[in-house]
């Protein structure tokens, strides 16, 4: 091919100069003005040698980096318009740095047959992003259910691609499967504003994680939604005008894995590994003005269907290759952030339990499980070397443990008139807070909570002597637990070694069900956890934990944000990576994050 990279390389083409020559004579004054325009922005933008990088580009047109963009989309545009006159094909250069691919010019125009028009974005409603990868086969029915899904939504389907082992070559007889036509983004996109950002950054399909923290960093201020054959999400601080972080997410894919051939010497268990965590889905997301949005993962568990929670006609509604069926009780469970009892957002706690509109009324989950339900704020030893923060507490009653715990019971059947869930509390490390402080007789020394300590100290030494464990067994109980059974008929409350799997719908499958009675506050043989990864070591078990207040996702792994105010009294930051963050539990044992942004949890 003797024109292949001669833009690339800024080499100067005599045969094409011929050919547009010839071309510009038969058309009209202004159609040849505008032909001779785009030409010379061809000459410029191809010209790696010259005009390297965004700095050289906006000092040679003398204007900003997005107008450059922006001609360039004009530029794509009146060559799909005007295929007669062959315009040159415009090279692929980055988002952020203006840096060139390189990429024959064959197989750009190739890549043009599948490239998505930006224009359709402009009204857009939402869209639904997933990833494909270089020449691998597609998975039919989950592309389809995507299809339905938009069809059912009207919202618009983006593929962002992934990189294949090795070189695309431009005599490839397969790139990517013809129902990509239109689909597929060949660059970065900015949505809402700049807040939200689909990237096009190529990374290995075989990376263990995706989501490190200098590829958090790459997006700066900005919501990243990362191609890659796995789920992953994490949260990180967003500095004004945002009470919610910004977040960064993969997609999970829509093409069957493609790494058993290894063209770059990696041993072929990368290969086996990776094979074996490909998921299957795409990021749903809503547009919700001009520049707030809400996403959730629409995660193929069966490789062909996937729930989406329904917040037109309540629960959940499944979405096949044919089509879609509405699901009443399609909602198993649901896990909100951690509640925090007395510091609970009123937002949340309202979007969550109150009116026809709430969390609970409009999914009407059968399980309802509270992480950190009680904060035992009342005897936090956090604030014992702080004097004015003691003196404040006294004055207002917050010192005052019987009481603390008796709002939470008032707050417990609060939540039962609103739902007929069953509802479930963890054990976590803030009721543990409240055992060592009981263990550590520090209530003697404490006159206000002297007679609530003394009564659940005496619980405990009564509950032994009822047990009876065996020496290995004997563990006293949670006095948290303990105090909210007595108190509030029909809740379900759990100890530390409680196994709790949820949905109930599918008990005796644990493979698809949710393991939810680890808080995450203490990792597998009962020390102080790590991050989500500490957790992979129980075997790819999929677990719903809360304790780190910041929703995150790695694989099998989901966690809970916080239901709390999104920045605490004892903070000396103006924001955090906490979010509010809750999980759904479908029928089948598919989950999905939703946030509350803005006040509200759905677009």
């Amino acid at each position: 091919m003797e024109n292949s990279h001669s833009a690339v390389s800024g080499k100067h083409n005599p045969k094409s100069d011929a050919v547009h020559g010839a071309k510009k004579e038969s058309l009209s004054p202004l159609k040849r003005d505008k032909t001779e325009e785009y030409l010379k922005f061809q000459e410029i933008w191809n010209n790696a040698k010259k005009y390297p990088s965004v700095h050289d580009l906006t000092r040679t047109f003398d204007t900003k980096w997005k107008s450059i963009r922006a001609q360039e989309t004009k530029f794509r545009e009146y060559q799909r318009e005007h295929p007669d006159m062959e315009l040159p094909v415009l090279v692929v250069r980055k988002m952020k740095s203006g840096r060139l691919f390189a990429i024959p010019e064959k197989l750009l125009k190739r890549l043009d047959f599948f490239r998505l028009d930006s224009k359709e974005l402009k009204d857009a409603k939402g869209i639904v992003v997933t990833s494909g990868q270089f020449k691998a086969a597609l998975n039919p029915n989950v592309w389809k259910s995507l299809e339905q899904y938009c069809k059912y939504r009207k919202f618009i389907l983006i593929v962002l691609p992934i990189l294949q082992y090795g070189k695309v070559k431009e005599d490839d007889e397969f790139i990517f499967p013809e129902e990509f036509k239109g689909h597929v983004a060949f660059d970065d996109i900015l949505l809402q504003s700049g807040t939200l950002n689909l990237s096009t950054m190529g990374m290995l399909p075989t990376l263990s994680k995706f989501l490190t923290e200098k590829i958090c960093q790459m997006g700066g201020t900005t919501s990243q939604i990362i191609p890659a054959p796995k789920f992953e999400l994490k949260h990180r601080p967003s500095i004004g005008g945002n009470n919610h972080p910004r977040a960064i997410m993969t997609t999970g894919s829509v093409t069957q894995p493609n790494y058993a051939v290894d063209q770059l010497g990696q041993t072929r268990r990368v290969c086996e590994i990776a094979t074996k965590r490909h998921a299957y889905g795409a990021i749903v997301v809503e547009f919700d003005g001009k520049k707030k949005f809400h996403f959730r993962q629409l995660m193929s568990e069966d490789k062909e269907t996937f729930y989406d929670i329904d917040t037109i006609h309540g629960g959940a509604r499944l979405f096949t290759p044919f089509g879609n069926e509405h699901k009443k009780n399609g909602v198993g469970a649901y896990i909100p952030g951690d509640w925090h009892c007395r510091k609970t957002d009123p937002v949340v706690r309202l979007g969550t339990f109150e009116g026809k509109d709430s969390i609970v009324s409009m999914l009407q989950p059968s399980d309802i499980v509270l992480h950190d339900y009680f904060d035992a704020e009342s005897i936090n030893h956090h604030d014992d070397n702080d004097a004015i923060h003691l003196a404040y507490k006294a004055l207002v009653g917050w010192n005052d443990l019987e009481r603390e715990l008796r709002e939470s019971s008032d707050g417990l059947k609060w939540m039962q008139k609103r739902t007929d869930a069953t509802i479930h509390v963890i054990a976590a490390n803030h009721n543990g807070a409240v055992k060592r402080w009981l263990l550590e007789k520090r209530w003697v020394n404490d006159p206000v909570n002297y007679k609530i300590g003394l009564r659940l100290s005496l619980a405990m030494i009564e509950d032994l002597e009822k047990r009876k464990p065996k020496n290995h067994e004997a563990s006293s109980m949670d006095p948290v637990a303990w105090y909210l059974r007595e108190n509030v008929p029909g809740i379900k409350t759990y100890e530390r070694r409680d196994i709790l799997f949820l949905p109930t719908s599918l008990d005796g499958q644990e493979k698809k069900q949710i393991l939810v009675s680890m808080h995450g506050d203490e990792g597998i043989l009962g020390g102080k956890a790590g991050g989500l990864n500490s957790f992979l070591k129980m075997g790819g078990v999929n677990l719903i934990i809360g304790h780190g207040h910041s929703g995150e996702i790695d694989g099998p792994i989901m966690r809970v944000g916080t239901s709390t105010y999104l920045v605490e009294h004892y903070m000396n930051t103006p924001a955090t990576s906490w979010s509010h963050s809750g999980i759904v539990i479908f029928e089948n044992g598919q989950r999905q994050m939703i946030n509350f942004v803005g006040g509200k949890w759905h677009g």
